[in-house]
């Protein structure tokens, strides 16, 4: 069980690596493109005296809804590599994917045609399936290490353990023989 979770989340963070160099590149590319005609209509509403509001009423706001999405999917794809080994994290960030994923499809991202259309949602689209994954795999770990721990007599941090049995420096924080939470050391210094 362990070791699916794992590969999850390698794959989960190859995407999130894939979806980062796809969406910074795409986001660099168009924010290149559009910086300098705003910067000319910017220079021209100055230089002709115009106030802020009416020269923005000629704005086409569309222009930055492609990179807006593009930056949504860069900070959704570093969450998804700092955060991947939190259940929390799964629960988050999959509705945010799927939100992206169902926006991605709507928006207009190249002049290429469809086909680049549906090569940038995939891996958001990826990115929902491997959470949906990972999450129905914590919940059967979860539920494997419980009744392990009810068998056992003792909590392995996800069973309730009665009062007179919390003894010792072992169940100082609650959590008693499993590997991964074990107590560090202190540093003398």
């Amino acid at each position: 069980m362990g070791n699916r979770i794992l590969q999850v989340r390698k794959w989960i963070f190859l995407d999130a690596l894939l979806l980062l160099a796809l969406s910074g590149y795409e986001f660099v590319s168009r924010v290149d493109a559009m910086w300098g005609p705003l910067k000319m209509f910017v220079s021209m509403a100055v230089g002709e005296g115009i106030s802020f509001k009416r020269a923005a009423a000629y704005v086409d706001v569309r222009v930055f809804e492609v990179p807006g999405f593009m930056l949504l999917c860069i900070i959704l794809s570093l969450l998804a590599m700092a955060t991947i080994r939190t259940r929390r994290a799964s629960f988050l960030l999959l509705p945010m994917s799927l939100a992206l994923a169902v926006w991605g499809l709507f928006v207009q991202m190249s002049l290429l045609g469809e086909m680049i259309r549906y090569a940038k949602v995939l891996p958001l689209m990826l990115m929902s399936i491997m959470y949906m994954v990972q999450i129905v795999l914590q919940r059967a770990q979860r539920k494997r290490l419980r009744a392990q721990a009810r068998r056992v007599g003792y909590s392995a941090g996800y069973a309730p353990v009665p009062a007179q049995r919390m003894e010792g420096r072992r169940f100082q924080h609650g959590i008693a023989d499993h590997h991964d939470y074990l107590p560090r050391r202190k540093r003398v210094s």
